[in-house]
């Protein structure tokens, strides 16, 4: 009979040290590859020529402050099996909030670069601007102030147990925060994804136009490739996108009874975008490439059929 009373205990303890695992696994997936992507931006030294480069460490640095934030309170309660103070949780709510919506900011900034720079090449140039760059780092760390206004009315947090997280004691502020966090992704998740599905349409297009003008294996083998790259990036990029919104969305929807599951879920997918910087670092940079080289050149085949269509028309007169 003891065994029996025992069990439930036993199970929520090895749940408790599963997550934790889980967490501090995705952690320090994150933290080994935001290092990297921003010390290979800086070792390439691109930002010093490219602005999107600029936003890419800067949204590496707030993921890795992201994930950095976690990381304390996840260790001590692994190690120790108690609960945090306070003081903790108020330093991971703040922290966190901040480094998030500074990554989702940035992540906005960085598909708007992206598709000025290789759909409207020439129409773009506007975005080149440094006081535009400025005004939009500017903007990335200073918008959280005003999305953490509600927590500053009441600034009482504590550890939630049942939930393996950090909460306010206000529910009420806390379910506000939640929904300003909505209101902020609804807007900039949409409007990024149409900027990469743009972009790998217009790069699909191009594959498609160059294929048709050459021909031979060696061009046919490298459109296989790009198509490839081509999905791979929208697969990657839909995947980035969903385990940002899709926690936020879980959590607000998730009534009492399946409110403990859905903070595990979520959590797991909170964590998970941080650890794929480098994959979509690496993918989205060589798409990037090889979109602008292909836009590049059917612009230039596009002027040299213009150009000897108009001499024929001029020799047939």
């Amino acid at each position: 009979m003891s065994n029996l009373t025992e069990t439930p205990e036993v199970v929520a303890s090895s749940v408790l040290y599963a997550i934790s695992v889980i967490y501090i696994v995705e952690i320090l997936l994150g933290v080994f590859g935001n290092v990297m992507t921003i010390s290979i931006v800086f070792y390439e030294e691109k930002f010093r020529t490219q602005f999107a480069y600029i936003l890419i460490a800067n949204q590496a640095i707030a993921d890795l402050g992201l994930v950095s934030m976690m990381v304390p309170i996840k260790v001590f309660i692994l190690l120790t099996s108690s609960s945090p103070g306070d003081a903790a949780c108020t330093f991971e709510f703040y922290g966190k909030q901040w480094f998030l919506i500074s990554a989702t900011e940035c992540i906005l900034f960085v598909a708007l670069t992206r598709y000025m720079k290789v759909v409207h090449p020439t129409k773009g140039l506007w975005m080149h601007s440094k006081p535009l760059h400025t005004g939009m780092l500017i903007f990335a760390w200073t918008l959280p102030i005003l999305c953490l206004l509600p927590s500053f009315l009441d600034p009482r947090f504590h550890y939630d147990a049942t939930f393996y997280s950090c909460s306010m004691v206000n529910e009420r502020n806390d379910s506000l925060i939640d929904m300003i966090l909505i209101a902020l992704g609804a807007p900039v998740i949409p409007v990024a994804i149409y900027c990469y599905i743009h972009i790998l349409v217009k790069v699909r297009k191009s594959q498609s136009k160059v294929t048709v003008m050459k021909k031979s294996s060696k061009d046919t083998k490298q459109a296989k490739t790009d198509n490839i790259l081509t999905r791979t990036t929208a697969a990657i990029c839909g995947l980035f996108f969903i385990c940002y919104i899709l926690p936020l969305v879980l959590r607000v929807l998730a009534d009492d009874g399946s409110k403990a599951t859905i903070q595990i879920i979520s959590g797991a997918l909170f964590r998970l975008p941080p650890a794929l910087n480098p994959i979509i670092y690496v993918t989205l940079n060589t798409q990037m490439r090889t979109a602008y080289k292909k836009m590049l050149r059917c612009g230039r085949e596009d002027t040299n059929d213009e150009q000897s269509s108009t001499s024929e028309t001029g020799t047939g007169k």
